[in-house]
């Protein structure tokens, strides 16, 4: 017979991990806190960057549905918009800000390139823009990644 434990969230492992380590090193003696101290700060700063990780993805979600924007004409409103592919454009080697382009199509047809920056952790995203683009170069972009995750995966199977 397999045993199945129920998966714990990241956050909460962290947490947890975080406040034994803390109780241990007031309980203990000074050995057992020279151990537990380094424990619990480590904790804490995964814990922190768990938090940090699900606000840059908040972001990354949530940033067309806060569009009320006008351009030649058009107005483009978040509450009418979906996104049909995303991906990170930043040196991910590099320090700085996290630069995400989405390729989103209004409920009326017209296609655009959402532009935004991200701070690590921020919960905000700055430097919005927009273009709007062709019917062909929104259906580059889709072949493009539809290659890239070809190239990545292999071909997948229809289920």
């Amino acid at each position: 017979m397999k045993m199945q434990f129920k998966k714990i969230e990241k956050k909460k492992l962290w947490a947890i991990v975080a406040l034994v380590s803390l109780i241990s090193a007031i309980v203990g003696g000074k050995l057992v806190m020279l151990f537990a101290l380094p424990v619990a700060f480590f904790a804490m700063v995964r814990l922190n960057n768990e938090f940090a990780c699900e606000r840059n993805l908040k972001v990354k979600r949530d940033t067309h549905k806060l569009l009320d924007h006008e351009m030649a004409g058009l107005r483009f409103l978040g509450s009418e918009v979906a996104v049909l592919a995303s991906r990170r454009t930043d040196d991910q080697t590099m320090p700085g800000p996290l630069t995400y382009e989405q390729l989103c199509k209004t409920n009326r047809g017209t296609t655009f390139k959402l532009t935004f920056e991200t701070r690590h952790g921020s919960g905000r995203a700055s430097n919005v823009q927009i273009r709007p683009i062709s019917q062909t170069e929104a259906e580059e972009w889709l072949e493009r990644d539809r290659i890239e995750q070809e190239h990545s995966r292999g071909t997948l199977e229809l289920a």
